[in-house]
């Protein structure tokens, strides 16, 4: 398993130990976590490069149409 943060950095998720390292080091509270399943196919990936290529936050601005469906199911 690997852990793509919003800057596109991937790293390797070596145990559960390194997840919450992860998260400590992101300063992301767990109870702010919410597991969610997404199909990432090509017009997700073209999202996903357009936005790399104009912003940081690449997987977020990329992914948005994702992250607002979420935010509609809470």
């Amino acid at each position: 398993m690997y852990v793509v943060t919003d800057d596109l950095i991937v790293e390797p998720l070596m145990s559960p130990v390194s997840s919450i390292y992860v998260l400590q080091r992101f300063k992301i509270p767990i109870d702010n976590l919410e597991e969610k399943v997404v199909t990432i196919g090509i017009k997700e990936s073209h999202n996903i490069f357009k936005a790399a290529l104009s912003s940081t936050p690449a997987l977020t601005n990329g992914l948005r149409h994702l992250l607002t469906q979420i935010q509609k199911e809470k």
